[in-house]
């Protein structure tokens, strides 16, 4: 029940942006950018050994998308904290093997004192649940989100760099071959552990 309030909250405040950036225009900024998450070639080692199991052998053809866009909508509180929500990095594997993820989040991010006139460091924190589905995918739980980067403030434009660890975990089942029968073990894996990611604030 925490999952479905989790995701619905997370997506009516995502699409109701649209209203408040309407009426706190001043106040409401997006973070857009591109990343790549550490997790998703364990998903697909254990892939190739459920084939493994059941076939006697992992010849298949699979093709892995580590990389992903995120937009991370945010309300500006004060200069120095920040509260959004976000969707996204999706990563997503095509060929034999079929699997997908699509993460949503909240967060809390506080800004710390300048390095320099330009350079601002960050720090966030937040939740993170994953809307997985795929071949042997079970479901997924709801994690901690971790990260920290810095900020470069330029003349017409903010880019910045940062790194996040995703707790939240996809559980999936490890097939087993038994007397002709496939069986099979419920194994949790994090599927972004790790995520280094560069952006831009509009």
């Amino acid at each position: 029940m925490y999952k479905k309030f989790f995701i619905l909250l997370v997506l009516n405040l995502f699409f109701s942006t649209y209203f408040f950036n309407i009426a706190l225009a001043k106040e409401w900024h997006y973070k857009v950018g591109l990343a790549y998450q550490t997790g998703i070639s364990d998903i697909g080692e254990l892939w190739e050994k459920n084939k493994y199991e059941i076939y006697g052998h992992n010849n298949f053809d699979k093709i892995e998308f580590p990389f992903g866009i995120f937009i991370e909508p945010y309300y500006k509180i004060n200069n120095i904290f920040n509260l959004g929500v976000g969707i996204g990095p999706s990563s997503f594997v095509l060929g034999d093997m079929e699997y997908w993820d699509i993460p949503i989040s909240l967060i809390i991010e506080y800004k710390m004192l300048p390095m320099t006139k330009t350079i601002f460091p960050f720090f966030k924190t937040g939740l993170k649940y994953h809307i997985v589905d795929g071949d042997y995918v079970e479901g997924s739980e709801i994690g901690l989100l971790l990260g920290c980067g810095f900020e470069v403030h330029l003349k017409k434009q903010i880019l910045g760099l940062e790194m996040s660890y995703d707790t939240s975990e996809i559980e999936y089942t490890k097939s087993r071959c038994v007397c002709c029968y496939e069986t099979g073990t419920i194994e949790k894996i994090k599927a972004s552990e790790l995520i280094i990611s560069v952006f831009a604030r509009f």
